[in-house]
């Protein structure tokens, strides 16, 4: 007996055979605008990579997209592909100053989004947008040219340096028996995916999604009751978030959530950062343990761990158990740590796979056994599973004592009335550094001493905020992002 037919097809090849089988049906769907069909997809970047060709975009050079979110983020994306380039997203809302250290590190072929002299360097052209271009350019398909790398984001990292992770993977797919494996993106579904598109969660869904010919559905700016309109108008079963989407949902008043049907949705798959209990425990209240699940990984992508709500109700805390490569933890002298123990999280990529980056701008942690660090700590009990605890350059050090900002944030976040919370570092001329906590209030009744009154009973006092700052705007972008260390740097100034 044979076994499944295996091959691998261009990213391209398969947007084409979307268009060609389903020309009608809907591909992307932003807000609760018309969907744009997969002829109309297919038609408009065609011509959008023909622009990108005559701007002098080749294969292998690097194109920054500095576009909202928007069809025509999707569709530049799109087009850069097609013409076997490399996406590099940057927020629109990226000062001038990003802007340059980003072309400075890429040299790109062409910028799309931002129109200023100041950004020209030596060599790429500069344009607002592809759209008042495309008419000039036809329809018809182009031939498959496979992009060297499928994206390279930007990220500032916990540095706050702009670096560059370029994928090591080309854009191209495993097809087994004529359908295409992307990871974490089972086909014939519609996914609600809210957040920024210059964010890696967004990008790599949005990708995945119409590679295996979904619907996607995004949003101009994160609004909660806009998603759970889209799960429910779409009948969606994914939607990939970040914490903050969560927890922003959860505030919305119980009538209006209540409102819309969210049966649909079989997965609702979280990662990008620490997510607090109360909100993990909201939404397996709302939607059922089955079909909440945690991804932890990195941009970077040499390994990955997924927990199911179950899996968290049975330990709390967990991240899961590797779904693809390994992992362990190290102590400060590259020793390997006990069960529990906390320390480095070390990964590595599947044997004999391909290296998943490469960084511009930085240098990389990889030892020539092929392990690697994005610098997170945590732990892996006696069964195997994967505990997070920090970012070592977020650890904050109190009179000799460890403590994780999350751990804080998390206890901050169990006291009702408060809907974000942000732990930092501070100089403290007795114990080094003390705990310092921005809190956005949904109920300004809340006051600092009725917070210090209630964290009394979910934290030993060595680990209590010892000063609060109570701001009136939300704490994270709307990709659960957060500049933690420009936050302690800028209140070390003021003291």
């Amino acid at each position: 007996m044979n076994g499944p037919e295996t091959t691998t097809l261009p990213m391209t090849a398969l947007w084409r055979r979307h268009a060609q089988q389903r020309p009608d049906a809907p591909a992307v769907t932003v807000d609760d605008d018309a969907p744009v069909t997969w002829r109309q997809l297919h038609e408009r970047t065609n011509q959008g990579a023909r622009v990108l060709a005559a701007l002098g975009a080749r294969r292998g050079d690097y194109v920054v997209i500095a576009v909202p979110n928007s069809v025509d983020f999707v569709e530049a994306l799109l087009a850069v592909l097609k013409v076997g380039a490399v996406p590099v997203p940057v927020s629109a809302d990226a000062t001038t100053a990003e802007m340059r250290s980003v072309i400075g590190l890429t040299a790109p072929a062409v910028v799309i989004g931002r129109e200023a002299a100041g950004l020209r360097p030596i060599r790429p052209m500069t344009i607002a947008s592809l759209n008042p271009l495309l008419n000039e350019q036809s329809t018809n398909d182009l031939d498959d040219v496979i992009a060297p790398s499928y994206k390279a984001p930007m990220s500032g990292g916990s540095t706050g340096r702009a670096k560059i992770i370029r994928s090591g993977l080309p854009a191209e797919v495993t097809v087994i028996d004529g359908v295409p494996l992307m990871a974490l993106t089972p086909a014939g579904m519609t996914m609600v995916m809210p957040g920024p598109l210059y964010h890696n969660l967004t990008m790599m869904g949005t990708l995945n999604g119409l590679t295996v010919g979904n619907h996607v559905l995004l949003q101009r700016t994160f609004d909660p009751e806009i998603t759970i309109r889209q799960v429910d108008r779409h009948r969606a079963a994914m939607a990939l978030v970040v914490p903050t989407h969560m927890g922003r949902i959860l505030q919305l008043p119980e009538a209006t959530r209540a409102a819309y049907d969210l049966t649909s949705l079989t997965f609702l798959v979280h990662t990008g950062g620490p997510c607090p209990s109360r909100i993990k425990q909201g939404w397996i209240d709302w939607i059922g343990a089955d079909h909440v699940y945690e991804l932890y990984s990195a941009t970077e992508a040499p390994a990955a761990t997924l927990a199911s709500g179950r899996d968290w109700l049975e330990r709390p805390g967990t991240v899961g158990k590797p779904v693809m490569g390994e992992i362990k933890i190290l102590d400060d002298d590259g020793n390997p740590c006990a069960a529990s123990e906390v320390g480095q999280v070390w990964m590595r990529r599947p044997a004999g796979a391909a290296r998943t980056y490469s960084y511009i701008g930085a240098s990389s942690n990889e030892t020539d056994a092929g392990w690697d660090t994005m610098g997170d700590l945590g732990s892996i009990d006696a069964d195997g599973y994967l505990y997070l605890a920090d970012r070592r350059t977020d650890l904050i050090l109190a009179g000799g004592a460890n403590i994780y900002p999350a751990e804080v944030e998390d206890a901050l976040m169990h006291i009702p009335g408060i809907a974000e919370a942000v732990v930092v570092g501070v100089p403290d001329p007795d114990l080094g550094q003390h705990v310092h906590a921005l809190v956005y209030r949904s109920d300004n009744a809340l006051t600092v001493d009725m917070i210090r009154a209630r964290l009394t009973d979910h934290l030993v006092r060595y680990k209590t905020p010892r000063t609060y700052e109570l701001v009136d705007h939300p704490l994270r972008n709307d990709a659960g992002k957060i500049r933690r260390q420009a936050l302690s740097t800028q209140r070390a100034h003021r003291s």
